[in-house]
């Protein structure tokens, strides 16, 4: 495994660094959604925001937040369901990683033939 910069291997620091650094964003970005979340439920709670409100309000966080990657994976399965191993889930998840991937490719390998088409036809 060779970082990005240079050919070098990654060193243990190298390692450690980036481990402290993804937790930290990771972190951050979990606060973010969750106190997002937590201030425009809390106020349609509070009888601050009327119904079509707080729906608006949730379609705005659904646009910022996109969907969960838990969520994708599991198609409606609970994560909190005992029987579900972290592995299992987390090959879901490639799964589902892989075929984004794939659809991505494909869509543009179709804009490129599209393209060349166009390109011959003028």
């Amino acid at each position: 495994m060779a970082s990005s910069d240079d050919d070098k291997p990654l060193t243990p620091e190298d390692m450690r660094l980036w481990l402290r650094d993804e937790v930290r964003h990771v972190m951050k970005a979990a606060d973010l959604q969750i106190n997002d979340a937590t201030d425009f439920v809390t106020a349609y709670l509070a009888g601050k925001l009327s119904p079509e409100q707080a729906a608006a309000r949730m379609s705005r966080y659904d646009e910022r937040w996109g969907e969960r990657a838990l969520e994708v994976v599991m198609n409606g399965e609970t994560t909190n369901r005992q029987d579900i191993a972290d592995k299992e889930i987390l090959t879901k998840l490639d799964a589902q990683r892989k075929r984004e991937e794939t659809s991505w490719e494909e869509s543009m390998s179709r804009i490129g033939n599209l393209a060349g088409k166009h390109q011959r036809g003028s």
